[in-house]
């Protein structure tokens, strides 16, 4: 219980006297005589001015004591009620002391909402009595049909007496509320996201509709506060309503044109939308003003990758990476665009992955990508190494890389590469045995059969894996081509063209192996113009390596000598 200060007659609670000190001879004359009720709120605010100080230095028991003092001799002061009721009483467990001082301010305030709802609290929370919490409450907003609190408790309240309806009429009442106070409205808003959506989904579009009313209100009081308006655009964008938040998103923006982080949730928005050159801009100017501010670099990473600027892509990525160099998923993004568009650019993709496997020794799939890239920059030997190493690592500690199929196919193309075709076929049977995903085994018996077609080996079988491929994905131009090369090698060549020729039309771009099978198949059928016509085609594609070039190109010179003969003039006679 509150303490009591010694009494105006000079004795204490105890009945003992107080030493009273009066040296005025004479009392004061009456206009510098304080009041008696100015006066016991001077020695009250002494009080709570010590305890204050107290509280910094000496402990929270002596601070009390002062406290307790200041709210005997001013028992109206809610403020400090309410302090004492929450940092010391309902701290140590003294829930019914707090319940009587609150009770206290109560009387000695009647008019303010705030011990009240204090009060509510405590009979929902601490004593699960929600009959009394719901009367505090409900006094709490006759008080105040402002304020915002006394509903949410209501609400609360409701819900825990499993009265839904009455919670929702409530609700029904608070938005017809006439308040510019936007706290007030997100306040209400936030409670009736609780009460109405689940995952962050409205259990009815009605729902949506009322909810946005809420929102809508506290964007109307909130003028030029950007702190509300991204409150509500963060709304927005979490319930799929990106057009509008990208709207609050941009107002917000301009108000602060410095807060990162509202301006990459306005870059994300644009991305949502399409508008990745405005996305652009913003990561831009992210960067600008921090230029550490690392998820912007990924961002806009992301962003030129998807427009295939992927030279702006990969050093967007890199400077992510030096910000962040201990982010496996860096890495594995920088290293697929690297290998896996037009940039080809497979040296530097190695010296990432060395880096990559050195701080990540636990992570499989960067020894398995390192090899895969070694492979691509013609350094075979080295990429076997690493993929043996990677294998015997995974023998040891890291058994799923084992149940991986595409780390065997990987490790098979190396191996094709390099020259070694019984290892690399041993790999992709090793994948065929594991793998469950469709489009890999695809690719996987496509490959195998290639490349024995290719070297006129294994051709009955080649022609089954491939076949096989062809009823996975039947439109596949790289898997006709596969088919058309077959009947090439067993001269079928009426029926190779048909097949070369349905590769090429299926693929989204021109390919020089492809061309140059058509043109092949032209030669055997013995049509040179047509044979000619398709290997010039192969050799001007940019995708044109040097040694595809040097190769076509004596193709080409082989095809026109003897007609170069036949129409070479006679030399003169003497």
């Amino acid at each position: 219980m509150p303490a009591v200060a010694p009494s105006r007659n000079g004795s204490n609670n105890n009945g003992e006297r107080a030493v009273i000190f009066d040296p005025a001879p004479r009392p004061a004359a009456k206009d510098l005589q304080l009041a008696l009720e100015s006066e016991r709120k001077a020695e009250a605010l002494a009080h709570y001015v010590r305890g204050l100080l107290l509280e910094e230095s000496a402990g929270s028991d002596d601070a009390l004591k002062e406290f307790l003092r200041a709210i005997a001799l001013d028992p109206a002061n809610a403020e400090l009620a309410l302090k004492l009721a929450g940092d010391y009483y309902l701290r140590r467990g003294e829930v019914p002391e707090a319940i009587d001082l609150l009770k206290d301010a109560i009387k000695a305030s009647p008019r303010l909402p705030q011990p009240c709802l204090a009060l509510s609290q405590i009979y929902l929370r601490y004593l699960h009595k929600p009959d009394q919490a719901l009367k505090y409450a409900q006094m709490a907003l006759d008080l105040d049909p402002t304020n915002a609190f006394a509903y949410q408790y209501l609400a609360e309240t409701y819900v825990t007496l499993d009265q839904l309806p009455k919670a929702q009429a409530l609700m029904d009442r608070a938005v017809k509320v006439e308040t510019n106070d936007p706290a007030f409205w997100m306040r209400l808003a936030n409670v009736y996201l609780v009460l109405n959506f689940k995952d962050e989904k409205p259990r009815t579009p009605d729902d949506l509709r009322k909810a946005n009313v809420f929102f809508q209100k506290a964007i109307q009081a909130a003028g030029n506060d950007p702190i509300v308006i991204e409150q509500a655009a963060n709304y927005y964008q979490r319930t799929g309503q990106t057009a509008e938040a990208t709207a609050l998103f941009e107002r917000a923006f301009w108000l602060d044109p410095r807060d990162t982080d509202l301006a990459d949730r306005l870059a994300q928005c644009y991305r949502q939308t399409g508008e990745r050159d405005k996305a652009a801009a913003v990561l831009e100017q992210i960067v600008r003003i921090n230029p550490n501010q690392e998820s912007a670099y990924e961002e806009l990473g992301e962003i030129y990758k998807d427009q295939k600027r992927y030279d702006k892509a990969a050093d967007q990525y890199e400077k992510a990476l030096r910000l962040n160099p201990n982010s496996p998923l860096l890495y594995q993004q920088l290293t697929q665009l690297l290998l896996g568009t037009e940039l080809h650019q497979s040296q530097r993709a190695v010296d990432i992955l060395l880096e990559a496997r050195r701080r990540f020794p636990d992570v499989p799939i960067f020894g398995e990508w390192l090899g895969h890239a070694l492979s691509i920059a013609k350094r075979h030997q080295e990429a076997m190494t690493v993929f043996e190493q990677t294998l015997n690592e995974a023998r040891l500690n890291q058994e799923e890389l084992l149940r991986n199929g595409q780390f065997y196919f990987d490790y098979g193309m190396a191996a094709e590469q390099a020259g070694l075709y019984e290892k690399a076929a041993e790999l992709f049977r090793q994948t065929l045995a594991i793998a469950t995903d469709s489009d890999l085994i695809a690719e996987t018996c496509n490959y195998l059969g290639y490349m024995w077609i290719d070297r006129n080996e294994n051709l009955t079988e080649a022609e089954a894996l491939v076949r096989r491929a062809l009823e996975i994905q039947p439109e596949s131009g790289a898997f006709l081509d596969s088919l058309g090369w077959f009947y090439f090698r067993t001269a079928q060549y009426d029926k190779a063209l048909t097949y070369l020729l349905q590769a090429a039309t299926t693929l989204k771009t021109e390919d020089t192996t492809v061309l140059e099978h058509i043109a092949d198949t032209y030669d055997k059928l013995n049509n040179r113009p047509q044979a000619i016509a398709y290997w010039t085609k192969a050799v001007a594609l940019e995708a044109a390596s040097d040694t595809d070039k040097e190769r076509i190109g004596k193709k080409i010179a082989d095809a026109k000598a003897p007609v170069a003969h036949q129409t070479q003039k006679p030399p003169e006679g003497p």
